[in-house]
């Protein structure tokens, strides 16, 4: 049977968390309203950024611009290890956070990062200062979501912070 990319996702997110020792019965069917508190609280995120969305996800845009003033707060989305942090054509400067079910969250256009790679880093944890570096047109976060780790298109950030009681703008 052929999984969602979503699907994959909780399924690998379920593994691990069992392997872990924690029971996770139902997270991969369950929608996030159904689920209990327990099963809500392994999946829980925190706001990457305060502020409005000035771009969303489309075709042509694989994350979501969150707009605000220099210098606003950045925290990683979920916990997990950062892969990347410094300089990155088109971004100025850049973190990648790579997370336990297996996704990777990217952030863009900062003009201080506050973590190095390697660094183990906990959801809602600032990691960086708002700036407006690289190919930009004013102060923001570029937000990106590689569910499969990958450097590719990214998937939709609203629907991964979704999936994990986050709504965007936050």
């Amino acid at each position: 049977m052929m999984r969602s990319r979503v699907e994959r996702a909780a399924f690998r997110l379920m593994a691990t968390t069992v392997a872990g020792g924690a029971v996770a019965a139902g997270l991969m069917t369950a929608p996030a309203s159904a689920r209990t508190a327990t099963e809500t609280a392994a999946v829980a995120g925190a706001c990457p950024a305060s502020g409005a969305i000035s771009q969303g996800y489309h075709s042509g845009h694989d994350g979501i611009d969150i707009a605000n003033a220099l210098g606003t707060p950045i925290h990683a989305a979920d916990a997990g290890t950062v892969t990347h942090s410094g300089p990155a054509s088109g971004y100025g400067q850049w973190i990648r956070i790579s997370h336990a079910d297996g996704s990777v969250t990217e952030y863009g256009h900062m003009y201080q990062r506050d973590v190095a790679v390697g660094e183990t880093v906990s959801a809602g944890q600032q990691i960086a200062l708002m700036g407006s570096e690289g190919q930009s047109t004013g102060p923001h976060l570029h937000f990106e979501v590689h569910l499969d780790g990958g450097f590719g298109f990214g998937d939709d950030p609203v629907a991964y912070m979704s999936a994990r009681g986050v709504a965007l703008p936050c």
